[in-house]
């Protein structure tokens, strides 16, 4: 059921955000391996998820599970972002009463410190 409403948002990009490809392909793997995710997480198939399984918990389950592969902070903000996108595109629809992914906090970019020249070096 999500699928279908997920193949409808794709097409809602392309047609009406003016969305490029890239980011229409971006979106798509971005979310399904968020749907992928709650399946396994929810202990059922893909298809038999629902839009009230989009919550702020499975959000922040997700987010989770992402860190604990690995993921960098700006990949997982990114995939937040298209959850973000794809809750207000279902609230839109009268699909979702609430965009849930608002109430999870973006992961905090890391901060890197230039390199800087040794004493040595200077000279």
């Amino acid at each position: 059921m999500v699928r279908e409403h997920l193949k409808d948002f794709l097409e809602h990009l392309r047609l009406n955000e003016n969305a490029s490809v890239h980011t229409v392909r971006a979106y798509d793997s971005d979310l399904s391996q968020y749907l992928d995710f709650l399946g396994a997480h929810l202990d059922r198939r893909v298809s038999e998820l629902t839009p009230a399984d989009l919550d702020h918990l499975n959000a922040r389950a997700f987010l989770g599970d992402l860190h604990r592969r690995g993921n960098s902070k700006a990949s997982a903000a990114r995939k937040l972002s298209a959850i973000r996108a794809f809750g207000r595109y279902l609230r839109r629809e009268g699909l979702l009463d609430t965009d849930p992914a608002a109430l999870v906090g973006t992961p905090k970019r890391e901060q890197r410190i230039p390199a800087h020249l040794a004493v040595d070096e200077m000279s």
